[in-house]
Protein backbone atom coordinates (compact mmCIF):
# COMPACT_ATOMS: atom_id res chain seq x y z
CA UNK A 1 0.00 0.00 0.00
CA UNK A 2 1.41 3.42 -1.02
CA UNK A 3 1.98 5.77 1.93
CA UNK A 4 0.56 9.28 1.79
CA UNK A 5 4.07 10.71 1.67
CA UNK A 6 5.00 8.80 -1.48
CA UNK A 7 1.97 9.85 -3.49
CA UNK A 8 2.95 11.84 -6.67
CA UNK A 9 0.06 14.28 -6.28
CA UNK A 10 1.43 15.38 -2.92
CA UNK A 11 4.87 15.85 -4.42
CA UNK A 12 3.46 18.04 -7.14
CA UNK A 13 1.48 20.00 -4.55
CA UNK A 14 4.52 20.59 -2.36
CA UNK A 15 6.68 21.51 -5.34
CA UNK A 16 4.07 23.95 -6.56
CA UNK A 17 3.85 25.51 -3.12
CA UNK A 18 7.62 25.94 -2.95
CA UNK A 19 7.73 27.49 -6.41
CA UNK A 20 4.91 29.87 -5.50
CA UNK A 21 6.59 30.85 -2.23
CA UNK A 22 9.89 31.38 -4.02
CA UNK A 23 8.24 33.47 -6.70
CA UNK A 24 6.44 35.55 -4.07
CA UNK A 25 9.68 36.03 -2.13
CA UNK A 26 11.48 37.13 -5.31
CA UNK A 27 8.67 39.55 -6.19
CA UNK A 28 8.74 40.95 -2.66
CA UNK A 29 12.50 41.37 -2.86
CA UNK A 30 12.34 43.03 -6.28
CA UNK A 31 9.69 45.45 -5.04
CA UNK A 32 12.32 46.90 -2.69
CA UNK A 33 14.81 47.48 -5.49
CA UNK A 34 14.96 50.71 -7.47
CA UNK A 35 17.31 51.96 -10.14
CA UNK A 36 19.52 54.94 -9.38
CA UNK A 37 18.57 58.12 -11.30
CA UNK A 38 20.17 58.09 -14.74
CA UNK A 39 22.77 60.61 -15.98
CA UNK A 40 20.30 62.59 -18.12
CA UNK A 41 17.88 63.02 -15.24
CA UNK A 42 20.62 64.01 -12.82
CA UNK A 43 21.95 66.54 -15.32
CA UNK A 44 18.47 68.03 -15.64
CA UNK A 45 18.32 68.40 -11.84
CA UNK A 46 21.70 70.14 -11.78
CA UNK A 47 20.74 72.41 -14.70
CA UNK A 48 17.55 73.48 -12.89
CA UNK A 49 19.57 74.23 -9.74
CA UNK A 50 21.98 76.42 -11.73
CA UNK A 51 19.07 78.29 -13.35
CA UNK A 52 17.43 79.01 -10.01
CA UNK A 53 20.60 79.84 -8.02
CA UNK A 54 22.67 81.52 -10.73
CA UNK A 55 25.81 79.55 -9.91
CA UNK A 56 27.32 76.08 -10.06
CA UNK A 57 26.72 73.85 -7.03
CA UNK A 58 29.55 72.92 -4.72
CA UNK A 59 30.43 69.24 -4.52
CA UNK A 60 28.53 68.98 -1.24
CA UNK A 61 25.45 70.63 -2.75
CA UNK A 62 25.71 68.36 -5.79
CA UNK A 63 25.71 65.27 -3.61
CA UNK A 64 22.72 66.60 -1.66
CA UNK A 65 20.77 67.15 -4.87
CA UNK A 66 21.50 63.64 -6.08
CA UNK A 67 20.60 62.13 -2.70
CA UNK A 68 17.31 64.07 -2.65
CA UNK A 69 16.43 62.73 -6.09
CA UNK A 70 17.07 59.15 -4.95
CA UNK A 71 15.04 59.73 -1.78
CA UNK A 72 12.20 60.96 -3.97
CA UNK A 73 12.31 57.73 -5.95
CA UNK A 74 12.18 55.71 -2.74
CA UNK A 75 9.16 57.65 -1.48
CA UNK A 76 7.40 57.29 -4.83
CA UNK A 77 8.02 53.54 -4.93
CA UNK A 78 6.76 53.17 -1.36
CA UNK A 79 3.64 55.19 -2.23
CA UNK A 80 2.95 52.90 -5.18
CA UNK A 81 3.50 49.84 -3.00
CA UNK A 82 0.84 51.23 -0.68
CA UNK A 83 -1.49 51.82 -3.65
CA UNK A 84 -1.89 55.49 -2.74
CA UNK A 85 -2.33 56.37 -6.42
CA UNK A 86 -5.59 54.43 -6.55
CA UNK A 87 -7.52 56.50 -3.99
CA UNK A 88 -5.95 59.95 -4.15
CA UNK A 89 -8.39 62.48 -5.70
CA UNK A 90 -5.61 64.67 -7.09
CA UNK A 91 -3.96 61.68 -8.77
CA UNK A 92 -7.30 60.45 -10.09
CA UNK A 93 -8.06 63.78 -11.75
CA UNK A 94 -4.58 63.92 -13.23
CA UNK A 95 -4.92 60.40 -14.62
CA UNK A 96 -8.26 61.27 -16.21
CA UNK A 97 -6.62 64.30 -17.82
CA UNK A 98 -3.84 62.06 -19.14
CA UNK A 99 -6.44 59.63 -20.48
CA UNK A 100 -8.19 62.39 -22.43
CA UNK A 101 -4.84 63.60 -23.74
CA UNK A 102 -4.05 60.08 -24.97
CA UNK A 103 -7.45 59.80 -26.61
CA UNK A 104 -8.71 57.01 -24.33
CA UNK A 105 -12.51 56.78 -24.41
CA UNK A 106 -15.03 55.16 -22.12
CA UNK A 107 -16.30 55.73 -18.61
CA UNK A 108 -14.02 57.30 -16.01
CA UNK A 109 -13.49 53.88 -14.50
CA UNK A 110 -12.45 52.48 -17.88
CA UNK A 111 -10.19 55.44 -18.57
CA UNK A 112 -8.48 55.06 -15.20
CA UNK A 113 -7.97 51.33 -15.76
CA UNK A 114 -6.44 52.02 -19.16
CA UNK A 115 -3.93 54.65 -18.04
CA UNK A 116 -2.99 52.59 -14.98
CA UNK A 117 -2.32 49.64 -17.26
CA UNK A 118 -0.05 51.91 -19.31
CA UNK A 119 1.71 52.92 -16.05
CA UNK A 120 1.25 56.59 -16.87
CA UNK A 121 1.27 57.34 -13.14
CA UNK A 122 4.93 56.33 -12.95
CA UNK A 123 5.98 58.93 -15.53
CA UNK A 124 3.71 61.88 -14.73
CA UNK A 125 5.68 64.52 -12.80
CA UNK A 126 2.58 66.00 -11.14
CA UNK A 127 1.57 62.59 -9.82
CA UNK A 128 5.12 61.96 -8.69
CA UNK A 129 5.20 65.18 -6.64
CA UNK A 130 1.76 64.48 -5.16
CA UNK A 131 2.64 60.97 -4.01
CA UNK A 132 5.99 62.07 -2.61
CA UNK A 133 4.21 64.83 -0.70
CA UNK A 134 1.78 62.34 0.80
CA UNK A 135 4.61 60.09 1.93
CA UNK A 136 6.46 63.04 3.46
CA UNK A 137 3.27 64.06 5.27
CA UNK A 138 3.01 60.52 6.60
CA UNK A 139 6.60 60.66 7.83
CA UNK A 140 5.93 63.95 9.63
CA UNK A 141 2.74 62.57 11.15
CA UNK A 142 4.82 60.06 13.10
CA UNK A 143 6.20 62.87 15.25
CA UNK A 144 5.61 62.82 18.99
CA UNK A 145 2.42 64.78 19.65
CA UNK A 146 3.55 65.79 23.15
CA UNK A 147 3.71 69.57 23.52
CA UNK A 148 7.01 70.99 24.85
CA UNK A 149 7.09 72.30 28.40
CA UNK A 150 8.08 75.87 29.25
CA UNK A 151 11.73 75.10 30.19
CA UNK A 152 12.27 73.50 26.78
CA UNK A 153 10.75 76.51 25.03
CA UNK A 154 12.85 78.92 27.08
CA UNK A 155 15.97 76.98 26.11
CA UNK A 156 14.95 77.31 22.45
CA UNK A 157 14.31 81.01 23.01
CA UNK A 158 17.84 81.50 24.38
CA UNK A 159 19.38 79.57 21.48
CA UNK A 160 17.78 81.99 19.02
CA UNK A 161 18.29 85.30 20.77
CA UNK A 162 19.24 87.07 17.53
CA UNK A 163 15.92 86.08 15.97
CA UNK A 164 13.99 87.97 18.63
CA UNK A 165 16.18 91.06 18.69
CA UNK A 166 14.43 94.40 18.33
CA UNK A 167 16.35 97.35 16.86
CA UNK A 168 16.60 100.66 18.68
CA UNK A 169 13.80 103.13 18.03
CA UNK A 170 14.06 106.90 17.65
CA UNK A 171 11.73 109.85 17.30
CA UNK A 172 13.45 112.93 15.91
CA UNK A 173 13.22 116.32 14.27
CA UNK A 174 15.91 117.57 11.91
CA UNK A 175 17.01 120.55 9.89
CA UNK A 176 18.22 119.58 6.45
CA UNK A 177 21.10 121.22 4.54
CA UNK A 178 21.10 119.92 0.98
CA UNK A 179 24.29 118.67 -0.66
CA UNK A 180 23.01 120.23 -3.88
CA UNK A 181 23.67 123.71 -2.48
CA UNK A 182 27.11 125.28 -1.79
CA UNK A 183 29.03 124.45 1.40
CA UNK A 184 26.36 122.35 3.13
CA UNK A 185 28.57 121.32 6.06
CA UNK A 186 29.74 124.84 6.79
CA UNK A 187 26.15 126.05 6.64
CA UNK A 188 25.13 123.30 9.06
CA UNK A 189 27.92 124.19 11.52
CA UNK A 190 27.02 127.88 11.49
CA UNK A 191 23.33 127.10 11.99
CA UNK A 192 24.14 124.78 14.90
CA UNK A 193 26.01 127.61 16.64
CA UNK A 194 23.00 129.86 16.12
CA UNK A 195 20.61 127.28 17.57
CA UNK A 196 22.75 126.78 20.65
CA UNK A 197 23.12 130.52 21.21
CA UNK A 198 19.48 131.44 20.53
CA UNK A 199 17.00 128.57 21.01
CA UNK A 200 14.42 128.35 18.24
CA UNK A 201 10.89 127.00 18.49
CA UNK A 202 10.79 123.36 17.33
CA UNK A 203 7.90 124.03 14.97
CA UNK A 204 9.78 126.70 13.03
CA UNK A 205 13.35 125.33 13.28
CA UNK A 206 13.12 123.18 10.09
CA UNK A 207 12.38 126.34 8.09
CA UNK A 208 15.98 127.44 8.71
CA UNK A 209 17.18 124.70 6.39
CA UNK A 210 16.08 123.16 3.11
CA UNK A 211 12.97 121.17 2.25
CA UNK A 212 13.31 117.45 2.92
CA UNK A 213 11.14 115.05 0.91
CA UNK A 214 10.28 112.75 3.84
CA UNK A 215 9.48 115.54 6.28
CA UNK A 216 11.39 117.18 9.11
CA UNK A 217 9.72 115.48 12.06
CA UNK A 218 9.74 111.69 12.06
CA UNK A 219 7.60 109.58 14.43
CA UNK A 220 9.00 106.88 16.69
CA UNK A 221 10.36 104.14 14.42
CA UNK A 222 13.10 101.57 14.39
CA UNK A 223 16.60 102.22 13.18
CA UNK A 224 16.12 99.98 10.13
CA UNK A 225 13.35 102.23 8.84
CA UNK A 226 15.49 105.32 9.40
CA UNK A 227 18.39 103.70 7.56
CA UNK A 228 16.08 103.25 4.56
CA UNK A 229 15.55 107.03 4.42
CA UNK A 230 18.96 108.37 5.48
CA UNK A 231 21.54 105.59 5.08
CA UNK A 232 23.42 103.34 7.51
CA UNK A 233 26.12 105.87 8.49
CA UNK A 234 23.50 108.43 9.53
CA UNK A 235 21.73 105.93 11.77
CA UNK A 236 24.94 104.63 13.35
CA UNK A 237 25.86 108.16 14.37
CA UNK A 238 22.43 108.73 15.89
CA UNK A 239 22.50 105.45 17.80
CA UNK A 240 25.73 106.47 19.49
CA UNK A 241 24.20 109.84 20.32
CA UNK A 242 21.02 108.15 21.52
CA UNK A 243 22.88 106.19 24.17
CA UNK A 244 24.40 109.46 25.39
CA UNK A 245 20.92 110.99 25.39
CA UNK A 246 19.75 108.44 27.96
CA UNK A 247 22.46 109.66 30.31
CA UNK A 248 21.72 113.35 29.58
CA UNK A 249 18.09 113.90 28.49
CA UNK A 250 18.66 117.68 28.26
CA UNK A 251 20.91 117.40 25.22
CA UNK A 252 19.83 119.59 22.33
CA UNK A 253 20.55 119.72 18.64
CA UNK A 254 23.25 117.38 17.37
CA UNK A 255 25.30 117.55 14.24
CA UNK A 256 26.17 118.06 11.59
CA UNK A 257 25.20 114.45 10.80
CA UNK A 258 25.88 113.38 7.22
CA UNK A 259 23.32 111.37 5.26
CA UNK A 260 22.95 110.23 1.67
CA UNK A 261 21.39 113.63 0.87
CA UNK A 262 23.56 116.14 2.71
CA UNK A 263 23.87 117.23 6.33
CA UNK A 264 21.38 117.39 9.17
CA UNK A 265 21.04 118.99 12.55
CA UNK A 266 19.11 116.49 14.62
CA UNK A 267 17.05 116.73 17.80
CA UNK A 268 16.40 113.29 19.27
CA UNK A 269 13.06 113.56 21.04
CA UNK A 270 12.75 109.94 22.16
CA UNK A 271 15.17 107.02 22.17
CA UNK A 272 14.53 103.38 23.03
CA UNK A 273 17.48 101.04 23.25
CA UNK A 274 17.71 97.85 21.21
CA UNK A 275 16.30 94.86 23.05
CA UNK A 276 14.54 91.54 22.65
CA UNK A 277 10.95 90.48 22.30
CA UNK A 278 9.79 89.06 25.64
CA UNK A 279 9.42 85.28 25.88
CA UNK A 280 5.66 85.60 26.45
CA UNK A 281 5.21 87.41 23.13
CA UNK A 282 6.96 84.73 21.08
CA UNK A 283 5.92 81.62 23.00
CA UNK A 284 3.33 80.57 20.42
CA UNK A 285 5.91 80.99 17.61
CA UNK A 286 8.36 78.86 19.58
CA UNK A 287 5.73 76.14 20.03
CA UNK A 288 5.04 76.13 16.28
CA UNK A 289 8.77 75.90 15.56
CA UNK A 290 9.14 73.05 18.05
CA UNK A 291 6.39 71.12 16.26
CA UNK A 292 7.98 71.74 12.87
CA UNK A 293 11.36 70.54 14.11
CA UNK A 294 9.78 67.46 15.68
CA UNK A 295 8.02 66.68 12.40
CA UNK A 296 11.23 67.12 10.42
CA UNK A 297 13.06 64.76 12.76
CA UNK A 298 10.27 62.22 12.37
CA UNK A 299 10.48 62.51 8.58
CA UNK A 300 14.28 62.12 8.69
CA UNK A 301 13.92 58.99 10.85
CA UNK A 302 11.32 57.58 8.48
CA UNK A 303 13.55 58.21 5.47
CA UNK A 304 16.41 56.45 7.24
CA UNK A 305 14.15 53.42 7.78
CA UNK A 306 13.13 53.37 4.12
CA UNK A 307 16.72 53.63 2.93
CA UNK A 308 17.50 50.54 4.99
CA UNK A 309 14.67 48.66 3.27
CA UNK A 310 15.42 49.66 -0.31
CA UNK A 311 18.33 48.61 -2.49
CA UNK A 312 19.40 51.22 -5.04
CA UNK A 313 20.79 49.52 -8.12
CA UNK A 314 23.45 51.34 -10.17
Amino acid sequence: MMSWWSRPALHFLLLGGLLYAGSAWQAQRDSYRINAPGPERLQAVLDEWVRSSGRLPTERERQQLLAAETDGDILLTEALRRQLHRDDPVVQQRLLRDARFLGIVGSEREQLAAVLALEVHKRDEVIRRRLIQRMEDYGRSRADATEPDEPALRALYQQQRERWQLPARLQLSHIYLSADKPLPRQRAEQLLQTLRAEPVDLATAPQLGDVFLHGNRLPLQDSNALAFYFGEAFVETLLAQGEALLANPARGWLGPVESAYGYHLVLIEQFEEAGYQPFAEVQSALQAQWRRQSQQRALADYMAELRECYEVLP
